[in-house]
C-alpha cells in the first residue's frame, strides 16, 4: 500500500507532507466521505483492532520516513524532533472539530464553503511551523531565547 500511495506523490519531501496533509483533511472531513461518516464509537473500535494497528504503525513509519528525508534535504531543521513534526501533523487535522470535545462531524464548526479555506489555513500553519526559515528571515529576525523562572499552568 505504500507503494501505490508513494507513486501518487510527486515534488520534494515537505510537499509530499503537505500532500499527504490536505489529503487527510479533505478526507476527514469531507460530506461525502466514509471516514467523515464514522462517529466516535466506531473510530475506537477501528483503533483497536490489532489488524489495523500494523496498518497504522506502517504509515507512522512511512512519514518519520518523510520527514527524515526532509530534514536531510534542510526542508526542516535538523533541531525539531520527527515525533513533534508527526504529531502537530495529526494535532492539527483536529482543527475542524469544536474545541475540547468531540462532536458529530455533520455538525462541523466550519461552515461547508469554508472548509477549503480552513485547510489552506491549517496547512499554512504546519509548513509554517516546521519549515527552515529562510536566510533572509533568519537575518532579519533576531534569535530569541525564552527563561522560565517558574513553572506555570497551561490555563495561564
Amino acid at each position: 500500500m505504500r507503494s501505490e500511495i508513494e507513486k501518487t506523490l510527486q515534488g520534494t519531501p515537505l510537499q509530499k507532507l503537505e500532500l499527504i496533509l490536505r489529503g487527510n483533511l479533505k478526507t476527514f472531513y469531507s460530506t461525502s466521505g466514509v471516514w467523515s461518516a464514522l462517529d466516535p464509537s466506531v473510530w475506537m473500535a477501528l483503533r483497536d483492532n490489532t489488524e489495523l494497528a500494523r496498518f497504522r504503525a506502517d504509515a507512522v513509519t512511512g512519514l518519520e520516513s518523510l520527514i527524515e528525508e526532509a530534514k536531510a534535504v534542510g526542508e526542516i531543521p535538523q533541531d525539531i524532533p520527527t515525533f513533534v513534526v508527526l504529531r502537530a501533523m495529526f494535532c492539527l487535522q483536529g482543527i475542524f472539530r469544536a474545541p475540547f470535545k468531540h462532536v458529530n462531524r455533520n455538525e462541523s464548526t466550519v461552515p461547508a464553503d469554508q472548509v477549503q479555506d480552513t485547510i489552506d489555513a491549517v496547512v499554512r500553519i504546519f509548513l509554517h511551523g516546521i519549515s527552515q526559515p529562510s536566510e533572509q528571515q533568519a537575518a532579519q529576525q533576531p534569535e530569541q531565547h525564552v527563561i522560565r523562572t517558574a513553572p506555570r499552568a497551561i490555563s495561564e
